[in-house]
C-alpha cells in the first residue's frame, strides 16, 4: 500500500470518528483541485486553502474554498494530498463543516 493510499485511509477513518459529532460534518462532492493557497495567520500558524469550482456539499453548496489551519492535526498531510491531487489531475472529496461560506476541512480523500 502506497503512502498516499495509507494517508487517504487514515483520513477517511478519522473522518468517520467525527461523523457523529454535534457539528453537521459532511462529505463534499468529487471535485478537481483548481488551486492551493497558503496564508499566514495572526497566531503564527498558516491557513491552507483548497479551491474547486464548488464543493457542492448540502450545507455549503456554493463554497469554492475549503480550508484548514496549519496547527490542526494532519493539516500538513492534507495540504500535501491536495497539492499532489492538483498536480496529477485527480478528483478529491473533502469531509468537514460549512462556516461563513467556507468548507472547513477535517479530511481529504483522493479518488483514483
Amino acid at each position: 500500500m502506497s503512502v498516499v493510499h495509507r494517508l487517504t485511509a487514515i483520513f477517511a477513518f478519522v473522518a468517520t470518528l467525527f461523523a457523529s459529532s454535534a457539528y453537521a460534518a459532511e462529505w463534499s462532492t468529487s471535485q478537481l483541485v483548481t488551486g492551493v493557497q497558503v496564508t499566514a495567520s495572526s497566531g503564527g500558524s498558516a491557513t491552507f486553502y483548497v479551491l474547486s469550482s464548488g464543493w457542492g456539499s448540502a450545507s455549503c453548496p456554493t463554497a469554492q474554498w475549503a480550508y484548514i489551519d496549519s496547527s490542526a492535526t494532519g493539516a500538513s498531510e492534507i495540504l500535501a494530498l491536495a497539492m499532489q491531487a492538483k498536480q496529477q489531475g485527480k478528483y478529491v472529496q473533502i469531509y468537514g463543516t460549512c462556516s461563513s461560506g467556507y468548507f472547513i476541512i477535517t479530511a481529504l480523500y483522493v479518488l483514483s
